[in-house]
């Protein structure tokens, strides 16, 4: 008995720390009806946007199609759903968030910025079967995230007087808090982490430190160097998305490497790939699936066009994405 008493606390540790321990991969979920997105001469393929909407218990996806038609698709987690035409611009990209506040799902569209263009976003704003558009707010999208805490959408935004902003966003009012540009370069990706109530801001320009925090209306440098390896792992982040399960920000990387971003420290849940869907995967965006707990990969089939979804499963014993 008391050997049984000594070796429990281990036995405790152990399978909290498992997921942890564990490896990882990104398995395709098999759909039929798949929309297809355009391709250029060149190989380009434009950007696309994705975002859950809790209405209809669906991600929607917003791409232009080889038939050059801006389209809306629905995705359940088993099958795809032609929903209806959506908003564009010259670039196409942006992102999809839902305000719990005031039950809207809302389309943020980046648009082209040229010396004699104003450089705004487009926002859209889902209304029963179809995209209305909004006024536009003032400078580009980058990205954007929810903030629970707050209720709004915040936006990471570069300005017409080329000034990074943070922009928290509602139908009633806007703030801004500017980046600090001396230490902060070029950020391009942000994500609501709704337990410590930080917002982690990807900054690829900042010597591979990468990563800087947003809490409590002060930027943080966690002085954590990224896990940067040739072999194993590139520093260049392609998508981030908050797992419930792991209490942390996945970030998924050119050629397919897979962190955890948890308690200011990185952890590597899977290394580069060989896997030619994955690892060409540059376009990439991943995106938190409620209704199944899933952390999901959306992609496009490098020759087909296809748009293929990938679920991040523990490859030890091949079990979805959660407890």
């Amino acid at each position: 008995m008391r050997w049984s008493l000594r070796i429990t606390p281990v036995i405790i540790l152990t399978l909290l720390t498992f997921p942890l321990l564990a490896e990882w991969s990104w398995v395709e979920i098999p759909t039929t009806s798949l929309p297809k997105v355009y391709k250029a001469e060149n190989g380009d393929i434009p950007p696309f946007r994705v975002g859950y909407d809790p209405n209809s218990q669906s991600l929607f996806v917003n791409l232009f199609t080889p038939e050059l038609q801006f389209q809306t698709w629905g995705f359940n987690g088993k099958k795809w759903t032609y929903v209806s035409e959506c908003l564009s611009s010259y670039s196409n990209s942006g992102d999809i968030i839902f305000n719990k506040k005031n039950n809207t799902l809302y389309d943020l569209i980046f648009t082209y910025a040229l010396p004699y263009w104003t450089p705004e976003t487009i926002v859209g704003k889902w209304d029963i079967d179809h995209w209305i558009e909004e006024n536009p707010l003032e400078g580009l999208i980058l990205d954007a995230t929810y903030d629970e805490k707050k209720q709004k959408i915040v936006i990471l935004n570069l300005s017409g007087d080329s000034f990074n902003y943070l922009v928290f966003y509602d139908e009633s009012s806007t703030d801004r808090v500017q980046i600090p540009w001396q230490n902060i370069s070029d950020p391009n990706l942000i994500e609501y982490d709704p337990i410590h109530y930080v917002h982690l801001i990807i900054a690829p320009s900042s010597n591979f430190g990468l990563t800087w925090e947003y809490q409590n209306g002060n930027f943080v440098d966690p002085g954590v160097t990224f896990p940067y390896d040739p072999n194993e792992c590139f520093g260049e982040v392609v998508s981030i998305a908050y797992s419930p399960f792991l209490e942390g920000i996945i970030t998924f990387t050119v050629y397919g490497c897979t962190l955890l971003w948890k308690d200011q420290s990185w952890t590597i849940l899977m290394k580069m790939t060989e896997d030619l869907l994955i690892r060409q995967a540059f376009d990439g965006k991943i995106v938190y699936f409620p209704p199944t707990q899933d952390i999901l990969l959306f992609s496009p089939h490098p020759t087909t066009q296809e748009m293929m979804v990938f679920r991040l499963r523990e490859r030890a014993h091949n079990r979805p994405f959660r407890r």
